[in-house]
């Protein structure tokens, strides 16, 4: 990659937009996360579709453009997450019966199966498929290959999760960005970049969002399925719960979540704390952090059986899996939140995070926020799968914006 290339990573989030500035540091081969943002577009964005495109547009605009000020540079690439509720993951599968003169394995044998699925998924006018994910492939029956290339066989079967996307939103993503975009599914780039190699035997990946959960699930190395619960099931819940029960503005009832919330509290953790509530004759209050827990956990209690539902649905078995619940996103900062999916699902949870181990270069506060988790999935798995380097061009919607711009 060369020293100069600059990658901006943009996470469309369940309210807002997140994003990263990022060089690739060729001395260290690590990228140097320079600096992250996040710019809140309530009636632009909601849960990751694009709701009011002038609202969202001006988020994203603004956000590169802060994010370029700041550090006085041009992203050469723009990447971007997509989720949502219209954004679909299924399984498909395609194969080839290689040539009897050359049955070696290579990358345009790969290109060819992804081809295939491309060409033959019977999608309705309405989807895109945005990615192939590779699960693993099958030479001549045996299966449990991860890469083929280089490999020789007369038969090669591709088993793949397939992630598609309404036409409506990708076009309205790309006319928010206003830049020539490669677009990833961020739970699954999320799953694949965060979870520790030996966890992928068997795990399940929980992004715990502001308004949505996303679930990735990991079994024999490979992605089973992936999908999103987004009926009011994210850590916003419990700030609502609060502003109803202490009548306080939705700013106080997070600040008073993010210092005295948990899930669990018994005597000897208890502290008294004061609030002022809404209205103006309203003297200040007193509450305490067992209080709350006690909201707090109803909230839990509920978001874990929604999860329950839909793992029925879906016939995931987590604690069949030998690696448990894989917890992310700013909601598992939640004090107690590992030990309550414990308890709720019987199995081992834990919080992973990135580290500077992880290939990156990175502030601890960008870290432990757990906001920008995805950006930087999305910022690696860009990297791993397009190092070469790629000169950013504005898209047609940006370009006709550009032009009335610079006339008026």
């Amino acid at each position: 990659m060369a020293k100069e290339e600059v990658i901006i990573s943009l996470d469309i989030g369940s309210n807002s937009v997140h994003g990263i500035i990022a060089q690739y540091d060729d001395n260290l081969n690590k990228f140097d996360i320079l600096s992250a943002k996040t710019i809140s577009a309530p009636n632009g964005i909601k849960d990751g579709v694009i709701i009011g495109i002038e609202e969202a547009t001006n988020a994203v605009s603004n956000l590169i453009s802060s994010l370029e000020k700041e550090q006085n540079k041009k992203a050469t690439r723009i990447l971007t997450a997509v989720r949502g509720g219209l954004v679909s993951a299924f399984g498909d599968k395609a194969d080839i019966r290689m040539p009897e003169n050359d049955m070696e394995v290579r990358q345009d044998t790969i290109d060819e199966l992804h081809d295939k699925i491309r060409n033959s998924r019977l999608l309705d006018d309405k989807h895109e498929i945005v990615e192939i994910i590779p699960k693993e492939y099958i030479i001549d029956r045996q299966d449990g290959i991860f890469n083929p290339i280089g490999m020789t066989c007369k038969d090669l079967e591709l088993q793949a999760l397939v992630v598609a996307v309404t036409q409506s939103n990708i076009a309205n993503i790309r006319k928010s960005v206003e830049y020539d975009t490669d677009l990833f599914y961020g739970y699954t780039t999320l799953a694949e970049m965060l979870i520790p190699e030996d966890d992928k035997d068997g795990c399940v990946l929980m992004d715990i969002g502001a308004t949505t959960i996303g679930i990735v699930v990991y079994s024999d190395k490979k992605i089973q399925t992936a999908f999103e619960i987004d009926n009011n099931c994210g850590s916003e819940l419990i700030t609502r719960d609060i502003v109803k029960k202490l009548r306080v503005t939705q700013k106080t009832a997070k600040e008073i979540k993010e210092q005295y919330g948990s899930v669990f509290c018994d005597d000897s953790q208890d502290v008294t704390f004061e609030y002022n509530p809404m209205g103006t004759n309203t003297q200040t209050q007193t509450y305490t952090k067992k209080q709350l827990s006690e909201i707090i956990k109803l909230e839990i209690d509920y978001i874990i059986d929604n999860i329950h539902k839909f793992f029925k649905k879906k016939g995931v078995e987590v604690d069949m899996l030998s690696g448990g619940i894989i917890l992310t996103g700013a909601g598992s900062k939640l004090d107690g939140m590992a030990k309550a999916m414990e308890q709720g699902f019987n199995c081992v949870a834990k919080i992973v995070n990135f580290n500077e181990d992880e290939n990156i270069i990175v502030k601890d506060e960008v870290i432990d926020s757990q906001v920008y988790t995805t950006a930087i999935s999305v910022l690696l798995k860009g990297y791993k799968t397009n190092p070469a380097k790629k000169a950013r061009k504005s898209s047609i919607f940006g370009k006709i914006k550009q032009f009335i711009d610079d006339s008026f």
